[in-house]
């Protein structure tokens, strides 16, 4: 039986979700999303780095990781970042919405790590500022982490990372600029030391340039860390073309452009 096999009976005996959590729907509505939502959730493009995971043109490294390699053993991501994966992304980043979220991605990450066939020790999650956990109250990748670990029989380990003071968020910067904010960004978090000679499994809900997996692992691995995968829910892949012409969310776009 899977171990959140009684949590979602309960959930959806007692709350159940008549109406699509994505579009707002009500057609053919299971797990709380429409048959046309569920749809919308499209693989990665191929072929892909073997590596990082972004998209190639030929099948290789991409040019970033052919000139440094990642301090991760690879990163995966189940979907893409449009549609309705996004719709449901922010609802959990922005709106504190997670037993559905966390219930679909969870599965599809676990698809990726079974087939990817990754032997890993335990999870741990891309960890949240200060003043993000105090203006939300919570962590959207932790939540995801732990519902994986639970649906994969591993330890989540809490505590492990941590993020300096004095970061601006992530938001609507660009490559280069997230890159020199993240750097040295985040350091060992209390428990760090239940991560030495382990092969850890860091999760986060939303990739765009790596650079926040990339200093996690780093810290991961100056730890003892004896190697890191990584697994999203979703990235914003460069070069793939969109399903559709989307218009932002205001809650997806930095401060500056609202």
């Amino acid at each position: 039986m899977r171990p959140f096999f009684l949590h979602d009976a309960l959930l959806d005996l007692f709350f159940p979700r008549r109406r699509c959590i994505a579009c707002g729907g009500a057609k053919d509505v299971r797990d709380g999303l429409c048959a046309a939502c569920e749809s919308q959730f499209l693989p990665p493009p191929e072929p892909f780095c073997p590596i990082c995971g972004e998209m190639v043109f030929e099948p290789g490294l991409c040019k970033r990781c052919k000139l440094a390699q990642p301090s991760y053993a690879a990163a995966r991501v189940a979907v893409r970042y449009q549609g309705a994966a996004r719709s449901l992304l922010l609802a959990m980043k922005f709106h504190g919405e997670f037993d559905l979220p966390t219930r679909h991605f969870a599965r599809r990450l676990l698809a990726v790590l079974q087939r990817e066939g990754w032997a890993v020790d335990a999870v741990v999650s891309v960890p949240a500022a200060r003043h993000t956990l105090r203006r939300r109250g919570y962590n959207q990748a932790e939540r995801l982490a732990r519902r994986l670990a639970g649906e994969a029989g591993l330890p989540f380990l809490p505590s492990v990372l941590s993020k300096r003071r004095g970061m601006r968020s992530q938001v609507g910067l660009g490559a280069a600029q997230r890159s020199a904010n993240l750097k040295n960004a985040v350091s060992p978090g209390p428990r760090i030391r239940q991560v030495v000679g382990k092969t850890v499994l860091l999760v986060d809900d939303i990739m765009t340039t790596g650079s926040t997996v990339e200093s996690c692992a780093h810290a991961l691995r100056a730890a003892g860390a004896r190697a890191v995968y990584v697994l999203c829910a979703a990235r914003r892949f460069r070069h793939a073309r969109p399903q559709k012409a989307e218009t932002p969310d205001p809650d997806d776009l930095p401060e500056a452009q609202k």
